[in-house]
């Protein structure tokens, strides 16, 4: 049956409902049939889209790059899979509702929490990688992400992006990594005294806080950034890492999110839990 693509706006459906796409069997099974039915692409351009399909973060970027090559067509046959199954019967709405009140079992509240452990050990939608602004594998926390997921992969969707500024962040899907789905690539400053350090940090953590909700993440692992090679201290650190959060609970109340830190150093967790408290007061208040 071919897909009358010309009929259909798939652009704001396919966004609203992505995460119900993703999470009902029969829809994706029913999307990819489709898409193996009506493309007539070289397999090959589909590859990544292939290896790792249920990756949200692979879908928003390809559909914020639409002109990188990939087909309107795909989103076209989502929203055609979509519309079918809106007019079997089912309430796309009530059943995106009931998804994300099963993903969250009830909880109404954003969190931050200390853990000591490394980057790779604690489960979550996405990982943050302290990333160079060429985004290219390096030392530390990025090296380990690098090393565990499929590097070449990982690579390759780096080398396309090419280069993210510092106090910016940009995601890619999480390759083969087993403790999340999506990495996101933060690029720390280095220190220098002033404000302009600081102020670029505290970006640092809201514009990857916001790539995660972007990509429909509700719970993130963040390293403590900029406080390593790159030379923050590490108390200074830790107080613009708590306001960045902070200020984006603030901001966006109603998207809940879980933000751990993941903190190797016992003397350097230590002096987050001290100033937790203080940085982090009124934290329930917005929820």
């Amino acid at each position: 049956m071919d897909i009358e693509y010309s009929m259909i706006s798939p652009v704001p459906l396919f966004r609203k409902y992505i995460e119900l796409l993703f999470a009902n069997d029969d829809l994706w099974m029913n999307f990819q049939h489709y898409i193996r039915e009506n493309s007539d692409r070289d397999e090959n351009k589909f590859y990544e889209f292939r290896r790792d399909p249920k990756c949200i973060s692979t879908w928003l970027e390809m559909l914020d790059n639409m002109g990188g090559g990939w087909p309107l067509s795909l989103f076209a046959a989502a929203a055609f899979v979509l519309m079918a199954y809106r007019d079997a019967g089912h309430d796309l709405d009530a059943e995106l509702a009931a998804l994300h009140a099963q993903k969250h079992s009830g909880k109404t509240e954003s969190t931050i929490e200390l853990h000591q452990a490394g980057i790779l050990d604690l489960q979550a939608d996405a990982i943050v990688n302290a990333a160079n602004p060429q985004l290219r594998e390096g030392g530390g926390v990025c090296g380990a992400i690098f090393k565990a997921a499929d590097s070449d992969l990982l690579r390759e969707a780096c080398k396309k992006i090419g280069y993210c500024e510092e106090g910016s962040a940009v995601a890619t899907p999480a390759f083969g990594l087993k403790n999340c789905r999506c990495i996101i690539h933060a690029v720390g400053p280095r220190y220098a005294p002033g404000d302009e350090s600081s102020r670029k940090l505290l970006w640092t953590y809201r514009n990857a806080l916001g790539r995660a909700r972007d990509n429909c993440c509700h719970s993130i692992v963040f390293p403590l950034i900029a406080t390593g090679s790159f030379g923050f201290p590490v108390e200074e650190g830790w107080k613009i890492a708590f306001r960045a959060c902070m200020i984006f609970i603030k901001e966006d109340p109603s998207y809940t999110i879980d933000i751990r830190f993941a903190i190797p150093k016992a003397s350097v967790l230590d002096i987050g839990k001290r100033i937790m408290p203080v940085e982090t007061e009124g934290l329930h208040d917005y929820n």
